[in-house]
């Protein structure tokens, strides 16, 4: 039987803040919303949909994509999760085999198809399940060729554009607002305030950048409890932190969401 419709897909749908200009601290989210309009019996009931069955999810999209007037590939999809009946789909589950989806000139997708492709086991084989999505009318249908079933099920769908900051070292600080954007501090520890956080701030002199001079300095606070050569936090300056010196050295401090570059 069928375990699981599992109608993964990774959609290109896009949007813009104000001005039309995306800086590199937002990432776009699309919110997908819709419905199961038909469905065939021995697909559906067997993975736990029905006609009516409401489908909900998001789409992120690299923020350099998100502009009006323009094509949307495959290649600017980022990440998506889409939940329908029991089914939630998401990750690197399936491909998006081809897409030309076109935004007007306030970012939105107006038009364009795209193509998804992905397999499901039917306990008696694997079947080959194809989506297509219509983003003029609105629409989406899944169809296979396994036992000739063609068409399975299809649906209407809404797209809704949400501007988001990007949190790229996933620490719960957003980028805008991150005293270090590339390494993982959700205490935001910055014991010198010079807004880069100790995590990424082995800049002990505050020159600009981690030389044989901060080495000098660490060397002298070693094994002790001084609070900025004590990158990690753990209370006292170790190898630990000297690691995280060693890989900054000759490199600025941070990235910083708070300094501009």
């Amino acid at each position: 039987m069928i375990t699981s419709l599992q109608l993964r897909w990774r959609v290109a749908l896009v949007g813009c803040v104000a001005a039309f200009a995306c800086p590199s601290v937002f990432a776009v989210n699309f919110l997908v919303d819709g419905m199961v309009t038909t469905c065939s019996a021995l697909a559906c009931n067997a993975a736990g949909i029905a006609v009516g069955d409401q489908i909900t999810g998001f789409v992120t999209v690299d923020d350099t994509a998100a502009m009006p007037n323009s094509t949307i590939t495959e290649a600017d999809v980022l990440g998506y999760t889409l939940t329908v009946g029991d089914v939630t789909t998401g990750g690197d589950e399936g491909m998006l085999a081809s897409a030309a989806l076109l935004t007007d000139g306030q970012g939105e997708i107006e038009s364009g198809t795209a193509l998804f492709e992905t397999t499901v086991d039917t306990g008696f084989g694997i079947a080959d399940v194809e989506l297509t999505l219509d983003a003029a009318l609105g629409t989406w249908e899944a169809s296979t060729d396994f036992f000739g079933l063609g068409t399975i099920a299809t649906g209407t769908l809404t797209l809704t554009r949400e501007v988001i900051a990007a949190d790229a070292d996933s620490d719960g600080v957003t980028d805008d607002a991150d005293n270090c954007t590339e390494v993982a501090n959700p205490d935001q520890r910055d014991t010198n305030g010079d807004l880069f956080g100790n995590a990424c701030d082995p800049d002990l002199d505050n020159n600009g950048i981690v030389n044989a001079i901060d080495l000098g300095l660490f060397k002298s606070v070693f094994f002790t409890a001084d609070p900025d050569a004590d990158f990690d936090g753990n209370g006292v300056v170790n190898v630990v932190d000297l690691g995280v010196l060693k890989t900054f050295f000759f490199l600025p401090p941070g990235p910083s969401g708070l300094v501009a570059p």
